[in-house]
């Protein structure tokens, strides 16, 4: 396999990584080496309710996120979606007083088998500053309460 590939199980579909433009985190994936879990943006964990579209669809998906940063998340959810396929989301980060919507494009997918769920990751490539500020906030805040 190519380094800059990934490939989570045998049903897994392999997405070139580098020509996707994002690393996938080594806390997410501990068989990574060297500087392919490096992000632009941290990632927390979370457990977010999230409403999705394929680009172009009317129809709406149920999902969750898992992980968070200003630069992306890890989509949960039942359905799978096309490799480098971009995507609608909306999701609201807890005690915020509006939703937060963002575009952004598939950069990794695989199949867990054990979960019987698709588990994406997503680089936003559209969302409003002050969005991706409060998300930046709300990171640095989970971070602060875990280090305490």
């Amino acid at each position: 396999m190519h380094p800059h590939e990934y490939q989570a199980s045998e049903n897994a579909r392999q997405v070139s990584i580098a020509e996707a433009g994002a690393t996938p985190s080594r806390e997410n994936y501990p068989s990574m080496t060297g500087d392919m879990h490096r992000r632009q943006y941290v990632r927390v964990e979370v457990s977010l309710p999230v409403e999705f579209s394929l680009e172009g669809e009317r129809a709406s998906h149920d999902g969750a996120v898992f992980d968070l940063g200003a630069g992306g998340m890890r989509l949960v959810a039942s359905y799978d979606l096309p490799p480098r396929s971009t995507v609608n989301l909306k999701f609201r980060l807890p005690a915020a007083d509006r939703g937060i919507m963002a575009r952004g494009r598939v950069v990794l997918s695989f199949f867990q088998r054990n979960e019987q769920k698709f588990h994406h990751g997503i680089a936003f490539t559209s969302l409003d500053p002050k969005d991706r500020s409060l998300i930046s906030e709300f990171v640095d805040h989970q971070e602060a309460r875990r280090a305490n």
